[in-house]
């Protein structure tokens, strides 16, 4: 870890950790998009009234 920390500069583990969350953040949208979509198709049948 002080070797990593040594050699590889700070806005490149950044960049890496930031790669990392991104691998672990799209199956939470997955689940969030089929609630937008579900929300998203109740108000056009309200509107068509």
């Amino acid at each position: 870890q002080r070797l990593y920390e040594k050699y590889v500069p700070a806005n490149v583990r950044e960049y890496i950790d930031e790669r990392d969350e991104e691998e672990v953040k799209p199956e939470k949208p997955k689940k969030t998009a089929k609630t937008t979509a579900a929300a998203g198709s109740v108000p056009t049948t309200q509107n068509e009234n």
